[in-house]
């Protein structure tokens, strides 16, 4: 069965293709607000969460929180970093990861953080410390949006025996601090 269009009553032969185009025209204005807000949402900044453990192969404490911090290493838009601080060196046996750096770093988080410094040690962002073995504690700090933002654009470059990086801000985003990790 076929339907000839131009047998159709002259207003239904207006109304309806006005009808479809403005049918057609709210499905692409639809479409249209829905890549805008992806476009949007892509050019949110990359927040990260950055996770730091202290931790030592003297403490018999801290073993759990290890394995805790290895079970967050490959989640998105997470940096989870481990320092053996040198403190449990005087008992005796000299943890080989050891450094005193890491102890002075430890240290400035605790004043910064009104705590005390102590193994196993997680620091969340650098806002949140708790023992590094509290699983619950852990999951809660990483189901919250975080506020540390990636930087973008960044260059590297060795020469010489030496790491040359180069990064710029966004300018529409104030800033607190800046921390470059290097990782290897």
């Amino acid at each position: 069965m076929t339907l000839d269009f131009m047998s159709f009553n002259p207003l239904t032969r207006i109304v309806v293709p006005i009808s479809s185009f403005i049918l057609a025209f709210g499905m692409l204005a639809s479409q249209h607000i829905e890549n805008n807000t992806q476009r949007n949402e892509i050019q949110l900044p990359k927040t990260v969460t950055l996770i730091e453990l202290f931790t030592s192969q003297g403490c018999s404490s801290c073993p759990p929180a290890d394995e805790l911090l290895s079970s967050v290493l490959d989640q998105p838009n997470v940096i989870a970093l481990s320092y053996h601080v040198d403190y449990w060196n005087r008992l005796g046996w000299k943890d080989p990861y050891s450094d005193k750096l890491f102890s002075v770093y430890q240290r400035s988080y605790a004043s910064q953080l009104n705590s005390r410094v102590y193994t196993p040690q997680m620091v969340v962002n650098g806002k949140l410390e708790f023992v590094g073995s509290r699983k619950a504690t852990l999951t809660s700090s990483l189901s919250k949006k975080s506020e540390t933002v990636a930087i973008n654009n960044i260059q590297a470059e060795r020469a010489n025996g030496n790491l040359k990086a180069t990064y710029s801000l966004d300018k529409s985003l104030s800033y607190d601090k800046v921390y470059a990790l290097l990782v290897l």
